[in-house]
């Protein structure tokens, strides 16, 4: 009898284990509230965007604006630090609705701030100065529509830091993408204009569409943009004798044969961890092709060996 109580009673134990379990895994799971970024000067404003430091990963800057062209009051960037969720440690008050922010890379200081009416500024968050190092007012390419987004781009002129040449991307609803570089001011330079691709049956009636087309409609507004992390590419050259085959060379390192109608990579060498600057193909061999990197110039005979 005591076996049998003995056992009953496991076996209840591991019954209302079960249900146990079975109540657990039925939760849902939820996210605790640490604390929230609010004070007095945010209070009736949407938040549009943000952006960590990349130096200090305790300081967060925020943007806040309203969405419509109607609701236009005023913009407001502030850098929350997590040390003190109760009031910024900058604020930068304007206008105009903030619309997007970003930290540099290489020199953390400096904040860019996209806003409702396509102005772009640097400020300098250690200063305690509340007006930008830099804007885009007195630019003759600015922006005329809302700033939504805008990027710190490091492009490499070679392979140690130093050669690093920082950039600002911004992408506006007046379809463009532009580059912005710090010289005496902010020189500004389209990297591409976005346009409206309207679908024709035919080459007549689209040619009817160009001619009959105002400027202004075929902008096409632009949102948002991503580069692609492995780097630009430096250099395409085409196979002399292959009219199809050409080849290409990036910042990832690599040297790629590819085919004009193939979408994939025909062959691809990454021989060494260095930026890939030029190639050219030999005149005289369709199998012959030269990679230059920042240390030495390689010469390639696929017709021996890959």
């Amino acid at each position: 009898r005591k076996l049998e109580e003995v056992e009953e009673e496991a076996k209840k134990e591991e019954e209302e284990d079960l249900e146990v379990d079975s109540e657990q895994s039925t939760i849902p799971a939820n996210l605790e509230r640490l604390w929230s970024f609010s004070c007095d000067l945010t209070k009736g404003l949407n938040v549009s965007s943000l952006a960590w430091n990349k130096a200090n990963p305790d300081l967060l800057a925020v943007g806040y604006g309203h969405f419509g062209f109607k609701e236009q009051k005023r913009g407001l960037a502030c850098c929350w630090s997590i040390k003190n969720p109760m009031w910024p440690e900058r604020t930068y008050q304007s206008p105009y609705g903030v619309t997007a922010v970003d930290f540099s890379i290489g020199s953390p200081n400096l904040l860019a701030v996209g806003y409702h009416n396509g102005t772009v500024a640097i400020y300098n968050v250690q200063n305690n100065s509340n007006l930008p190092v830099l804007d885009s007012s007195e630019s003759p390419q600015k922006h005329l529509g809302p700033v939504w987004q805008l990027q710190w781009i490091e492009q490499d002129r070679g392979t140690t830091g130093d050669d690093k040449r920082e950039i600002l991307v911004s992408i506006s609803a007046d379809g463009r993408i532009s580059k912005w570089v710090i010289r005496k001011g902010l020189d500004c330079h389209d990297l591409m204009r976005l346009r409206r691709m309207t679908a024709s049956t035919s080459k007549k009636g689209a040619e009817k569409e160009k001619k009959g087309e105002a400027l202004i409609s075929r902008q096409a507004p632009g949102m948002c943009f991503a580069f692609h992390p492995k780097g630009p590419v430096y250099k395409i050259a085409w196979n002399p004798f292959c009219h199809d085959v050409f080849l290409s060379c990036s910042a990832d390192w690599g040297v790629i044969i590819w085919q004009h109608e193939n979408l994939k990579p025909f062959l691809s060498f990454y021989p060494t961890t260095y930026v890939v600057y030029d190639i050219a193909w030999s005149p005289k061999s369709s199998y012959i092709f030269a990679a230059a990197n920042e240390s030495r110039v390689e010469i390639w005979d696929l017709h021996i060996s890959t």
